[in-house]
């Protein structure tokens, strides 16, 4: 199902990503696609990860992975004003396990920076595992094996490792 936000008008509310994330939740997906998150949606969202969705591709605006996450924690703040900032770390960095990194470059392209694991968090941070990295043109792996690698053997799903290499 798509949902999409819009703007209030005369006699139609306006429907935000927070009411939109609302509704695809009571409809219990296995899956969600989520645009920019920008404000309250975020500690739902992320709540959601770690229980009942079962994936999620999810665009967020930052600097690189701890970047992004980090802006995750921020945001979720307006949810939960009293939460430390340990315990939405916490649960940020269970809700996503790979942040890819998308740039735009000064020839207008926009190209995948960086492709890392989510290893979980400390006091200050999160951390996280590259395991591809673009540069100077080339777009190679790091030599990580993912630690989710092992669940897709445990469900049959063939993966080469080397392509990790």
């Amino acid at each position: 199902i798509q949902l999409e936000t819009r703007a209030g008008t005369g006699r139609n509310p306006t429907v935000d990503l927070g009411n939109l994330l609302e509704t695809a939740l009571r409809l219990a997906p296995d899956r969600l696609v989520v645009g920019e998150v920008r404000g309250r949606e975020a500690l739902p969202l992320v709540s959601a990860l770690c229980t009942s969705v079962d994936g999620a591709v999810v665009a967020m605006t930052g600097e690189g992975a701890s970047a992004a996450l980090g802006r995750f924690v921020t945001l979720a703040r307006i949810s939960a004003p009293v939460a430390t900032d340990g315990a939405l770390r916490e649960l940020v960095a269970q809700a996503f396990e790979i942040v890819i990194h998308v740039a735009r470059w000064s020839d207008g392209s926009i190209k995948v920076t960086a492709i890392e694991e989510v290893i979980g968090c400390t006091d200050q941070t999160f951390d996280t595992h590259v395991l591809f990295q673009f540069n100077n043109g080339t777009f190679a792996a790091t030599g990580t094996v993912p630690r989710f690698y092992s669940e897709l053997e445990a469900r049959g799903i063939p993966a080469d490792q080397a392509v990790f290499r």
